[in-house]
């Protein structure tokens, strides 16, 4: 990428994280209420801290993709967090502040997923089978990947008839819904 290709990439990344140019309302909301929660603190993050301070060695950038994950939980109303086996501690005390149950998903299996799951793709994980994220995108259901590998991004990728596509550098968030055309933002979480 050239460095004024990158500059400009960096430019719509900034612009869309503040809102500016997304035109859905949905999208609009989600950007501004969930990707960038401004200043305010979320009723769940002192429970984040609480859990960061008992861990020894957690990495500082962990507690913001916690934070994230639960407002996501909390705007989406998530039923049901859906991980590769094992699952990451921080999906599962991030599910546990909203009472929410976390369900390991053996990468070998089919797997039943319901509308109000998220499935997510934690770095580092195994290669998770295409089957089962398509399964997941087909049945409605929310995607979060964390650093998604060539083929997991690939696979998320690839145009669905409804819904919001979120990309960042290190992330990808797609949410299926019938009632609104599809849109992909470039944003900076």
């Amino acid at each position: 990428m050239t460095p004024r290709n990158s500059i400009f990439k960096s430019y719509l990344r900034w612009r869309h994280s503040k809102g500016y140019g997304v035109h859905s309302p949905f999208a609009f909301r989600f950007v501004n209420e969930v990707v960038k929660s401004g200043i305010y603190g979320f009723y769940g993050y002192s429970e984040i801290d609480h859990e960061i301070l008992i861990e020894k060695g957690v990495p500082p950038r962990l507690r913001n993709e916690m934070r994230l994950l639960l407002r996501i939980l909390n705007f989406l109303d998530i039923k049901r967090v859906v991980s590769i086996m094992p699952i990451p501690r921080f999906v599962s005390a991030t599910a546990t502040i909203l009472n929410i149950p976390c369900i390991a998903c053996n990468n070998q299996t089919k797997f039943k997923f319901n509308k109000g799951d998220i499935l997510i793709l934690p770095e580092p994980a195994p290669e998770m089978p295409q089957e089962i994220i398509m399964s997941a995108i087909e049945t409605g259901v929310t995607v979060y990947a964390l650093k998604p590998s060539a083929s997991e991004e690939a696979i998320i990728r690839k145009p669905i008839a409804k819904g919001l596509l979120l990309t960042g550098k290190n992330k990808l968030i797609l949410i299926p819904r019938q009632e609104m055309e599809y849109v992909d933002y470039d944003v900076k979480f």
